[in-house]
């Protein structure tokens, strides 16, 4: 029995290591196998009868199951641990790499920014930003929209749509972006991501390309821009002329011979007549002048309260030489609100709609084509201006390529093709919109539509008081000028005491001995800058500081262009009608008046 057994189990040993080493070969690694050997040659005797055959359908299925389940699931764990990594790498990478500021702030506060971020900002360090609140380089204008915009983005799914915003760099300089926010999870805590472009370099691009088409339609207009002034420039000189022989007529008649009382009362007829056509001449110039100075004003970031009408009527003005022998020009003035906009852009965009309305218009029947100019608020209480003409209207597939830029369908000598986009680029900039309806062969119909401003100053657009009475008051002027101050001493002198005055050293003096004056006219534009100087002087002196009045001309020197920006005084720019500098030393002297009842 014994040696019937050792020989069982000798054969079994036998066996078993053969499949093993079997095993060996072809699935397991020669460690396991080597321990499972070691492990039957040493503990044979345990491993009898069913024991037996459990270990080596273990040793059978063990090695198989390690490589068929095992080994893959460890290759692909580690392979999918390893792409995570190269993907996060490649992600920092991307946002560290990006020429977009990349920025995650959470309550308000920075706790990410890229390097692009720390150059469009101005800093060396991102410990520079980090803490910090947001708002501690936005614009000032611009933080409650801001504010806003955080809140909204912490609770949104999908980016916001795109918003510009101005910020404030670390040198104190203003630059411009378009924002990008919604809500993620930055270190495990909800917080906001913003992506913000630089558009400083686009809006500077836009500025060169708007002053570009300005000058063009400059260009284009000019001959009937002459035209214009030199019609009225003729009959103010022929009448100018006419008066000054006709008094000098009239006063050696009167030296030399009697006359009728009524014919020295027609003659002076005749001269005044002559020098109120003058007047009138002299106003359509200065007008015209005015208006081609609100075109071409280039502080085109300068945003104010615009009322629409005015603006409108200068753009007519200026184009009526190309409007005039094509069609009737029509206007319908409608109740608008004040805009928030610059005044020289808005003027570029009616102007280039009313040329284009011309050049739609052809010449030599202005009797059958009409343009129209219409005013008035949209359902939505918006400013709405609509200029419309009679002309040979455009197909659809012109109409959607109407405000792409250099599209024109004019020829290469008369359009430079950017006038119509930066007409929808300059009213999409203020929140507004441009639409334009057309059929061939119709005409065509402009649509502007404006957001009113914010707020609507307390009696716009209610008639003028009417003017205070007469009371003698004591005028100081401060000019250089001869010309200027012989016309101001002659305009005021018949109902004021004026003393005049040719520097401010000279008139701040006058002053400390007698500060009486009611009125200090000061001219802004000679190049030592009186009125500045006579402000600066009067500054501690701050009831006589609120006498001055400022006369200007067109070009106004940089350190008055600060005074005007920072101080609420009066101002009459050059060239004035002497109505109206009497009209506002009359009101300035009732303003003196009420306020001593009232003290």
């Amino acid at each position: 029995m014994r040696s019937g057994t050792s020989v069982g189990t000798w054969a079994r040993r036998r066996s078993l290591r053969r499949f093993l080493l079997l095993l060996l070969v072809v699935f397991a690694s020669e460690t396991v196998v080597m321990l499972a050997l070691e492990a039957v040659d040493i503990h044979l005797p345990l491993f009898q009868g069913a024991v037996l055959d459990a270990l080596l359908l273990c040793l059978v299925t063990a090695p198989v199951i390690w490589r068929l389940f095992v080994d893959p699931l460890v290759e692909k764990t580690a392979h999918a641990q390893q792409l995570a990594a190269t993907a996060q790498h490649n992600y920092q990478a991307l946002i560290e790499h990006s020429p977009d500021a990349v920025v995650v702030h959470r309550q308000g506060r920075f706790v990410y920014v890229n390097p692009a971020c720390l150059r469009y900002l101005g800093y060396q360090r991102a410990e520079d930003l980090l803490g910090r609140s947001v708002a501690e380089v936005v614009h000032p204008d611009d933080r409650s929209l801001v504010a806003e915009r955080m809140l909204a983005a912490g609770h949104a799914t999908e980016p916001l749509p795109p918003l510009q915003e101005r910020f404030v760099r670390a040198d104190g300089s203003i630059v411009f972006a378009e924002i990008v926010a919604m809500g993620t999870v930055f270190d495990g805590l909800p917080a906001v991501l913003a992506i913000a472009r630089d558009l400083t370099w686009r809006r500077e691009l836009d500025g060169r390309l708007a002053t570009s088409d300005r000058l063009a339609s400059m260009g284009m207009l000019t001959a009937g821009i002459a035209h214009e002034i030199n019609n009225p420039l003729s009959f103010v000189l022929a009448n100018v002329g006419f008066g000054a022989d006709e008094a000098a007529a009239l006063a050696e008649d009167l030296r030399t011979r009697e006359l009728a009382r009524s014919h020295v009362m027609d003659r002076l007829a005749e001269i005044r007549a002559a020098l109120d056509d003058a007047r009138e001449g002299a106003g359509r110039v200065r007008q015209l002048a005015r208006d081609l100075k609100g075109l071409s004003r280039v502080r085109t970031d300068e945003v104010t309260l615009v009322n629409l009408r005015p603006v409108l009527e200068g753009c007519c003005n200026i184009a009526w030489a190309e409007i005039r022998h094509r069609a009737r020009l029509v206007k319908e003035y409608g109740a608008t609100p004040l805009v928030e906009a610059n005044e020289g852009r808005l003027g570029q965009v009616f102007l280039n709609l009313l040329v284009n309305a011309a050049h739609a218009v052809p010449e030599g029947a202005p009797d059958r084509h009409v343009i129209r100019v219409e005013t008035g608020r949209d359902e939505k209480g918006r400013a709405r201006v609509t200029i419309s003409d009679s002309g040979c209207g455009m197909s659809q597939q012109v109409i959607q390529q109407l405000f792409t830029p250099f599209f024109t369908t004019k020829p290469p000598s008369s359009g430079t093709g950017l006038g119509l986009s930066i007409c929808h680029r300059i009213i999409t900039d203020l929140g507004g919109e441009i639409h334009v309806e057309s059929t061939p062969g119709q005409g065509s119909r402009f649509s502007v539509k404006l957001p009113a401003a914010a707020e609507q100053p307390a009696g716009a657009g209610a008639p003028h008081p009417a003017t205070p009475d007469r009371a003698r008051g004591r005028v100081l002027l401060v000019d250089d000028d001869p010309h200027t101050a012989t016309l101001i001493m002659r305009a005021l002198g018949g109902e004021h005491e004026v003393v005049v005055t040719a520097g401010a050293a000279e008139a701040v003096a006058r002053l400390e001995r007698d500060p009486s004056f009611d009125v200090i006219l000061c001219d802004l534009t000679s190049a030592t800058c009186p009125g500045t100087a006579v402000h600066a002087a009067l500054r501690d002196h701050t009831e006589l500081a609120t006498r001055l009045v400022f006369l200007s001309g067109d070009a106004v020197p940089p350190c008055a262009r600060t005074l005007l920006d920072t101080v609420a005084l009066p101002r009459l720019q050059k060239p004035f009608d002497v109505r109206d500098l009497r009209a506002l030393v009359r009101e300035r002297l009732a303003q003196r008046a009420a306020a001593r009842v009232s003290a």
